[in-house]
This record gives C-alpha cells, structure tokens and sequence, in this order.
C-alpha cells in the first residue's frame, strides 16, 4: 500500500481547490452555516475579529500616510478613542521555533 503524507494531501487540496473555485466556494458556504447554526457565538466572535482587523489596518494605513504630519491625530489617541487596541505584528525569532 502506497504510503501518504500529509504534505501531499495538502498539495492535492490546493490543487482540487484551485481547479475547481465555484465548487470550493460552495462547499465553504455550506460548511460554514453548519458550523454557524451549531454554534451562533463562533459567527460574531469571528465577525468581531474581522472587523478588528480591518479597523487595525485603516489605523495602520493612517499611520503610515501621515507620519510627516505635525498635526495628525495619534495613532494611541485614535486607538483609545475608538476602544480598540491594535498590536503590532510579532516577528518570529528562529530561535523560538521548536520542531
């Protein structure tokens, strides 16, 4: 018997999906209200994340494009204003990383 890992398992996935979007598309759909009738808070918990996030990446943007600006609100001041608090990005130190 043929021996299967998991990486190409993986592989053979992302191809399936590539090949076949509608299809992927879908089966998330059906999936996900599954998952969400089971389980109501999962779909707000995952509805908050999204929004954090795309707040997170306005303040960011913010950040960015007016940095030279004297006069520009601060990215902390926004942050407490709008009651969410955005953390940088962890860089992953190789160090850290067990196998």
């Amino acid at each position: 018997m043929k021996k299967v890992t998991s990486d190409k398992v993986l592989e053979s996935i992302k191809k399936w999906k590539k090949k076949n979007p509608e299809k992927q598309k879908e089966y998330n759909k059906t999936y996900n209200a599954k998952r969400y009738a089971k389980n109501p808070e999962l779909l707000k918990e995952n509805f908050d994340k999204l929004h954090k996030a795309q707040v997170c990446k306005i303040i960011k943007n913010h950040h960015e494009d007016l940095k030279d600006d004297p006069e520009r609100l601060s990215t902390d001041f926004i942050q407490r204003l709008i009651g969410i608090k955005c953390e940088p990005k962890k860089k992953i130190n190789e160090n850290e990383i067990q196998d």
